[in-house]
C-alpha cells in the first residue's frame, strides 16, 4: 500500500515560538482531513511549548 499524504506546517513567528499544522491523507477518491494541531501561544520557546492535537482521525 502507497501512502498519500499531504502535510502542512505553519510558523506563526520568524522565530518558530507558534506551529501548527495539517495533514490530509488520500482514501482512495479525495484528501481528507486526517490531523491537525497546534503548539499553542507564542511564548518565545522555538517550536513551542507542547503539541496539541486539534484534529485526529483515521482514514480507511
Amino acid at each position: 500500500r502507497v501512502e498519500r499524504t499531504l502535510y502542512a506546517r505553519y510558523k506563526g513567528r520568524g522565530i518558530g515560538d507558534c506551529v501548527s499544522g495539517s495533514d490530509w491523507t488520500w482514501d482512495g477518491r479525495r484528501f481528507q482531513p486526517s490531523s491537525a494541531f497546534s503548539t499553542g501561544l507564542c511564548r518565545g520557546m522555538p517550536g513551542g511549548h507542547w503539541t496539541l492535537p486539534t484534529l485526529v482521525s483515521e482514514v480507511r
